[in-house]
């Protein structure tokens, strides 16, 4: 009967655990993002639509 405590109390905390390590992997990700801009945002939608396609894309631009 105790082992059946422990091994609930350990189950209980390996998935407290788990579910606080993916809020925090969520909450790094979105702080790595990188920041787009309302200019960029736009420029993005005009070239590309404003539903991303399934298709691989490519495109350089540059400034001479």
């Amino acid at each position: 009967m105790n082992t059946i405590v422990e091994n609930k109390i350990k189950m209980m905390v390996e998935q407290s655990v788990e579910e606080v390590f993916r809020r925090e992997m969520r909450k790094f990700r979105a702080l790595i993002l990188p920041f787009v801009s309302s200019r960029e945002q736009l420029d993005i939608e005009t070239r590309y639509g404003k539903k991303p396609s399934r298709k691989a894309v490519r495109s350089f631009s540059l400034d001479l």
